[in-house]
């Protein structure tokens, strides 16, 4: 008896599902021949189609991480990167959660990385009045077509700039002269990466930004340079970058901010006093200090 009565239970749920299938479809048949509603799907229609086509044209937009017309590759990287300014890579802290990370990457005797050198000098001693973070003071590869810049090589550390505790990481990938043999320009590439990996302690987002954005985003030629490959395939090796991270995003920039020829010649124990002199290092100073700011 409950047998029987179990199967008359389960066939009258089984008709009920029925009925309400057919009162859904029914419904939605009416709704469908309903001019508003029509209204509605031709206006969402429009809408996405008109997104999709000034996203392709480049009238809006559409990749988060920047680029001139809005049309990254399939990497999800931008189109190109301008070689000397800071771009918005990504919304995302890659370092400490509540703090600034700024990294350094560049080569004992790369000219930009010498020139560079000194607008982190006078950035960091706004605040900073301490010269502990400088491990050596030296020129920059005299074999190179602009040669013998003073620089500073760094360590890392950390230090507060009155509104938020900044560390600062460095790594150089090549010593200060390349092989004197002739070597493959991806061969120096590679070993730039191996020994990225493998000595600058950076995050491995940093890494991975870091090779991105050198080998494979073309950089935009400025009024010097007619190139439009990624940076480190043109120079044959990584160049010096920097990349600054907080909780409001993480900034990305290759190039240099001015001229090593401006400080060509000059003493680094000159420099040492009177870098404030440069325009081109002042500028830079005040540009790191808007990024730090848009970052944290």
């Amino acid at each position: 008896m409950s047998s029987n009565s179990n199967k008359k239970k389960k066939g009258l749920t089984d008709t009920e599902k029925t009925v309400d299938h057919k009162t859904f479809a029914s419904k939605f048949s009416e709704l469908s021949k309903s001019k508003t509603f029509m209204r509605i799907i031709t206006i969402v229609v429009a809408v996405i189609l008109i997104s999709v086509i000034l996203g392709v044209s480049g009238v809006v937009n559409l990749n988060p991480y920047g680029g001139s017309n809005g049309s990254g590759n399939s990497s999800g990287l931008p189109s190109f990167i301008k070689a000397g300014e800071f771009a918005n890579i990504s919304s995302s802290n890659i370092g400490t959660k509540n703090q600034i990370n700024i990294y350094f990457m560049s080569w004992r005797g790369c000219p930009i990385g010498a020139a560079e050198s000194w607008i982190l000098y006078q950035y960091i001693n706004q605040t900073y009045h301490s010269r502990n973070y400088i491990i050596s003071y030296h020129y920059s590869d005299p074999s190179e077509n602009i040669h013998n810049i003073p620089g500073l090589l760094f360590t890392n550390f950390s230090f507060n700039n009155g509104k938020v505790q900044i560390n600062f990481h460095v790594d150089y990938v090549y010593p200060e002269q390349f092989p004197q043999t002739p070597t493959p320009s991806q061969a120096l590439v590679n070993e730039g990466i191996t020994t990225l990996k493998s000595t600058s302690g950076f995050p491995p987002a940093a890494i991975n930004d870091f090779v991105d954005y050198e080998t494979m985003v073309p950089t935009q030629p400025n009024p010097s340079s007619t190139t439009t490959e990624p940076l480190a395939n043109y120079a044959g090796h990584l160049t010096t970058c920097i990349i600054i991270s907080g909780n409001n995003g993480t900034f990305f920039l290759e190039g240099a901010l001015y001229s090593p020829v401006t400080i060509q010649g000059q003493t680094y124990s000159y420099m040492l006093n009177n870098s404030a002199q440069f325009t081109g290092i002042t500028n830079g100073e005040n540009y790191i200090s808007q990024i730090v700011n848009d970052a944290q």
